[in-house]
């Protein structure tokens, strides 16, 4: 029993520097009240008692940071994660502005936004993949795959055509010199149409002898 109370103990002590750790922890991660005493583990996040409450309605794991008994996995996860974290995935595309975030008096505010936020995964992005939820990765793959080729494609167009098409001036062909690529310098064989011309020999002058 004391080395159970002692493990206990223990928990709790790395619980608490898990949540001093960050200004965030220190706050409901799904609401505006501060000094939360409970944790989802589905989320890895510390939240207040009426979201606590809330989160068990979805059917989310929770837990007392004092009063339960925690395991050694259970606490290692909570230190791996937190309310910081589990903003940049689940609150990844969320705007302030366009869905402010809930007061904790308005439970059903409350209730509102941890809906949106878990179960409809509005503001959801899978950090892991890259991927934003509704978005199938394959699907993602392909479209990034056609763009890298479209664009390998064209600046191989671009190059070709800035090798093979030279700038010859009609200073050049005047002058008589060979023209050379404007880019590499290689010299070009540029057959010029030269137009011929039958011209009679002039009859002798009448002198009138």
């Amino acid at each position: 029993s004391s080395q159970r109370d002692s493990h206990g103990a223990a928990a709790v002590d790395r619980l608490r520097r898990c949540q001093r750790s960050s200004v965030t922890n220190r706050r409901c991660a799904d609401c505006t009240e501060r000094g939360p005493t409970y944790v989802c583990l589905d989320f890895q996040t510390f939240v207040c008692q009426s979201c606590s409450g809330i989160h068990r309605e979805f059917g989310h794991r929770i837990k007392s940071i004092s009063l339960s008994e925690w395991t050694e996995p259970e606490v290692t996860v909570i230190e791996a994660g937190g309310n910081d974290r589990a903003a940049q995935i689940w609150l990844a595309r969320w705007n302030n502005d366009s869905y402010p975030e809930p007061d904790s008096s308005d439970l059903s505010s409350v209730r509102d936004f941890i809906k949106l936020k878990y179960k409809d995964k509005s503001w959801y992005r899978n950090f892991a993949c890259g991927q934003v939820e509704g978005v199938q990765p394959n699907i993602a793959k392909s479209a990034a795959a056609s763009v890298t080729a479209e664009a390998k494609t064209e600046a191989v167009a671009e190059a070709f055509v800035a090798r093979v098409e030279p700038k010859v001036t009609v200073s050049d062909l005047l002058s008589g010199d060979t023209p050379k690529g404007a880019s590499n310098g290689t010299t070009l064989d540029i057959a010029v149409p030269v137009q011929s011309f039958n011209i009679a020999p002039a009859s002798p002058p009448d002198l009138g002898f």
